[in-house]
């Protein structure tokens, strides 16, 4: 009977010993299945299926943190095993990271298809085959999106790596301001000393320096005939320095006639952008450039200093007025005296540039006659506003000008409505009466409306557009303004338009 006993004990620790192998080896199997995962699919890391619920991702989790928990086992490999089940269950029970990683497989999904030309209705998606492309598949993407967020954070940091070094450049400026003002402080005394000693001694007279005489005289002369000094023009008056609006060096007023010099009458200054005069078109190498087709000789913009650099014989500024940037250059009059010269342009600085565009080498730039500071900056807005007049008046005609309508305007002025003659019948009508920010299309329409035979009717829409040559939509504008504004009216319907009398 003993004997029956202990063979009997001896196979339950057999028994035992098999189930804590089977057990282990268990273990094992997971720590390695865990490890060899994908471990940017928390699924995988799981071993679940997307699109589960929330209570059976956790349901697995605890089933197999258990299994390989690293007390409940030796694996040396359990802990990295654990670890990643771990963040596998903290990511899928993260609603915004596990919307992100099941996006991620939809789209390999639908590459998937794509790439193999089905439909999600093809069988091909029902196989188990289908099922190992779409896995491989998620692989590519979800490392293509890891690369791409690995960027995004490399950028970042690459950028707070900047702006704090520009804190801490700020903080050291800072700093070296503040012992610059405690050693400025503290030599206060050696200062005051220095000075009082000096006045004892008695002031040094300054000896005057001679001017240079021969070539560089007349150097100095003719760059002051031809510029002038830094506050005058040395255009106007045959040359003068005074009022006028001609170039020196072109023809002759008294000449005669057949004189092959250029008159002073084809002389203009004419408010550009310096887009236009990059896009400025020369004829050929001795002709001027011209804008909008028409020749340009003395031209004036506004802009802001780039760069300031001083040379031997000028001064060259980069000068932008947010069209474009140009090379200005002012020459350097060398017998002025430099305690009456006026201060250099500093960056940063608004001016007013008055000058000629000249070309060499292909490369453009403006020979400045005057440059002056900008002191109130509505003269900005006021260039702009002119430059742009001017263009539509080379470009569109003069104001109010409509097809099949004579302007009896003869002027040969920039601006038409005021420059002597009536400025056309029409455009005299809609000038009288219509406000100053009535769009041109508003003044088109109620100019046509006016010269129009008066009647009842009016005229239709479909007429104002054939007869102006203008879309359908923009009449609608106009019209929608006009009638706001009080100046016309329906009649036998909406889209009929007559003026209303005052």
């Amino acid at each position: 009977m003993s004997a029956e006993t202990n063979l009997a004990n001896d196979d339950l620790d057999a028994l035992e010993a098999l189930e804590s192998e089977a057990k282990e080896f268990n273990k094992d199997a997971e720590i390695d299945r865990i490890l060899k995962a994908f471990r940017l699919d928390s699924y995988a890391v799981l071993d679940l299926q997307p699109g589960v619920p929330e209570s059976d991702i956790k349901k697995t989790y605890r089933v197999k943190s258990l299994l390989i928990h690293p007390d409940k086992t030796s694996n040396p490999q359990a802990p990295e095993a654990f670890d990643r089940l771990k963040k596998a269950q903290t990511e899928l029970l993260d609603e915004k990271a596990r919307g992100r990683l099941d996006e991620a497989i939809a789209d390999a999904r639908m590459l998937l298809i794509r790439e193999n030309k089905w439909t999600v209705d093809s069988p091909e998606l029902k196989t188990e085959e289908f099922a190992k492309q779409w896995r491989e598949k998620a692989k590519y993407v979800l490392i293509d999106n890891e690369q791409r967020r690995r960027r995004q954070v490399k950028a970042q940091m690459q950028e707070e790596g900047r702006e704090q070094k520009k804190v801490d450049e700020e903080v050291e400026a800072r700093k070296r301001k503040r012992e610059h003002e405690q050693d400025w402080e503290s030599t206060r005394e050696q200062r005051i000393g220095s000075w009082r000693e000096f006045q004892k001694g008695g002031e040094k007279k300054k000896k005057k320096k001679a001017k240079p005489l021969g070539l560089l005289d007349t150097q100095a002369n003719i760059i002051a005939a031809n510029y002038g000094a830094y506050s005058t023009t040395s255009y106007g008056a045959q040359g003068g320095a005074d009022a006028g609006g001609f170039v020196p060096g072109y023809g002759s007023q008294g000449g005669s006639q057949d004189s092959p010099g250029k008159s002073y009458s084809k002389d203009t200054l004419r408010p550009v952008t310096i887009k236009q005069l990059i896009d400025a078109i020369p004829t050929h190498s001795e002709a001027e450039f011209k804008i909008d087709g028409s020749e340009v000789t003395q031209i004036t913009f506004v802009g802001q200093i780039h760069t300031v650099t001083p040379q031997a014989t000028n001064t060259t500024f980069k000068i932008d007025d947010g069209t474009g940037i140009i090379d200005v250059k002012q020459w350097i009059d060398v017998d002025q005296d430099p305690d009456t010269a006026k201060p250099l342009p500093q960056e940063g600085q608004y001016m007013r540039v008055y000058g000629r565009l000249k070309a060499f080498n292909d490369k453009r730039s403006v020979g400045a006659h005057v440059m002056r500071p900008v002191t109130d900056f509505n003269e900005i807005s006021m260039h702009l506003l002119e430059a742009t007049a001017v263009h539509l008046f080379f470009t569109r005609g003069p104001a109010y000008a409509l097809k099949g309508v004579k302007n009896e305007d003869s002027g040969e002025g920039m601006f038409v409505g005021g420059n002597g003659a009536a400025g056309g019948a029409v455009g005299d009508m809609a000038a009288q009466q219509l406000p100053r920010n009535t769009s041109t299309g508003a003044r088109r329409v109620f100019a046509l409306l006016q010269a129009a035979p008066q009647n009842n009717e009016g005229l239709h829409v479909h007429n104002i557009a054939a007869q102006l040559s203008m879309p359908t939509n923009e009449v609608f504008k106009a019209g929608d303004e006009l009638l706001g504004n009080g100046f016309i009216y329906t009649t036998v319907d909406d889209e009929t338009w007559a003026v209303l009398e005052n």
